[in-house]
């Protein structure tokens, strides 16, 4: 759906936020395929631990700007 909404070309930017619940989806895997070149995506992604730091840093190295927190400054 990502990829939908950035074609639009009345789409600026794509933002989400999730918590990390790697049992009900893979957050790297549905944002990383969810981007249209030229439409800056911005995802949080919260949660703790080594998972949910692994998915900021695939996120993070695909070109996706990452946050911890929807209150990023």
């Amino acid at each position: 759906m990502g990829a939908a909404v950035a074609a639009d070309p009345g789409v600026d930017i794509v933002a989400g936020y999730a918590l990390h619940e790697p049992e009900a989806v893979d957050l790297a895997d549905a944002v990383s395929g969810g981007w249209v070149p030229g439409v800056p995506v911005v995802f949080g992604v919260a949660g703790i631990g080594e998972e949910a730091a692994r998915a900021r840093r695939v996120l993070s190295a695909a070109g996706i700007a990452v946050a911890t927190d929807p209150d990023y400054r």
